[in-house]
């Protein structure tokens, strides 16, 4: 059988694509193909689970305009599912003299993308919504939720199955061939899959499935591994809202921070360490395949060389649990190693170039009747159901890309 539409991934990338091109087009064969056996088990079922504003992203980059249109459409469609969620906020925390020029820009990039509720306190105000925040001065910005990503896979899973589409799981795509009508032949193990349209959402395996050449000499996806701990105390359940760091502006994470979670718990984390496995994520352990495709990268290398300091410091974190447990004291938090307990970590993936430079935006790419979505960065679920559009309107427009 020849589809009309084959979809590579069922993260919530995937199936939010899925369903918006069955509620678009309607009576069109639309076929998911997921390589583990359930949707969702990779980046989508292993974040930290919050609903992002859009507040640190350049407000003319595809990483902003699809944030702000996909924080809309996520509560929208969070409040029609009746998905649970809670808009708690969160505190963007500056702790010393040198963190606030970039607490300043910060607020003025959030005042730029829209967000006029966001607003700078003084340490007596962060604290009345936090009690015991220790800060000079913090950001403010109510918008950020937090919600499961699992449910809302589940939930769109269920949409597109109800809308007619299709979606096998144990099926790893291995094989992308175009045809001479420009149909494409999608090879999964034993199975042979057609269509006359191909979208791929592969997420951390994403740069194995470039038709593109010169896209695949380019980019290179670097997993790296962010481990969390649960913060077992009762006490910690008085964390209101979500607390963050100032972010490292030469690195696209977040720091230590933080997270409340809609289940009650409390979690504390990330750390950003170098993953030789893209999908083991209880273990350190390491797949030839994936250390291959980083060692054998040139821009890899450069990558070290440019970031050497900041991997030092992720490992040192890595290894000794009471400097995880420091970075929470430093919100003036009591936190202390015997309050942290391992919880299965995550993994991202980052897109480095071939100078070794960290691609933070967005990428789709376009091919003959076929989008690859080769760079989806937080906040990739917060704005999967704008992804998803943006996916449907450069299927109907035939736009290239800039790069």
């Amino acid at each position: 059988m020849t589809y009309d539409f084959i979809i590579i991934g069922a993260g919530i990338i995937g199936l939010a694509t899925a369903r918006e091109f069955l509620v678009k087009l309607r009576n069109v064969r639309v076929l998911v193909l997921e390589a583990e056996d359930q949707i969702g088990t990779h980046q989508t079922g292993h974040n930290s689970g919050v609903i992002h504003s859009g507040i640190y992203y350049q407000p003319d980059s595809l990483r902003s305009k699809n944030c702000l249109r996909g924080y809309s459409l996520m509560l929208d469609y969070l409040n029609e599912k009746q998905i649970s969620h809670e808009l708690c906020g969160k505190l963007i925390v500056a702790k010393e003299e040198k963190e606030l020029v970039p607490l300043n820009k910060l607020f003025e990039n959030g005042r730029k993308v829209g967000l006029d509720k966001v607003e700078i306190l003084t340490d007596v105000e962060a604290s009345e919504l936090q009690p015991g925040l220790k800060s000079l001065r913090s950001l403010w910005v109510p918008y950020t939720g937090i919600v499961s990503y699992k449910d809302v896979a589940r939930s769109l899973e269920k949409d597109v199955k109800e809308l007619g589409g299709k979606i096998l799981l144990g099926q790893n795509v291995n094989s992308l061939k175009l045809g001479s009508n420009q149909d494409w032949t999608v090879t999964a193990g034993n199975s042979v899959y057609k269509c006359n349209y191909l979208i791929s959402c592969a997420g951390l395996q994403a740069d194995r499935l470039i038709p593109d050449q010169n896209l695949i000499n380019k980019f290179r996806i670097i997993p790296f591994k962010g481990d969390y701990y649960a913060l077992k105390k009762e006490s910690f359940k008085k964390i209101n809202c979500l607390l963050y760091p100032i972010p490292d502006p030469e690195f696209p994470f977040l720091g230590i921070h933080f997270t409340r979670h809609v289940d009650g718990t409390i979690s504390l984390g990330p750390s950003a360490t170098l993953s030789l496995n893209r999908s083991d994520y209880k273990h350190r352990s390491i797949n030839m395949s994936d250390l291959n495709a980083i060692i054998n990268f040139p821009g890899f290398w450069k990558f070290i060389l440019r970031y050497w300091r900041t991997g030092l410091k992720e490992m040192i974190l890595f290894v000794n649990k009471a400097k995880f447990a420091k970075e929470g004291c430093a919100f003036g938090i009591d936190v202390k190693k015997e309050d942290l307990s391992k919880i299965e970590s995550g993994i991202r993936a980052l897109v480095v170039d071939n100078q070794g430079y960290i691609n933070d935006d967005f990428i789709i790419s376009e091919n003959i009747n076929c989008l690859h979505l080769l760079n989806s960065p937080s906040p990739g679920a917060t704005a999967s159901l704008a992804i998803a559009e943006s996916l449907f309107q450069r299927y109907l427009s035939g736009q290239t890309p800039d790069f």
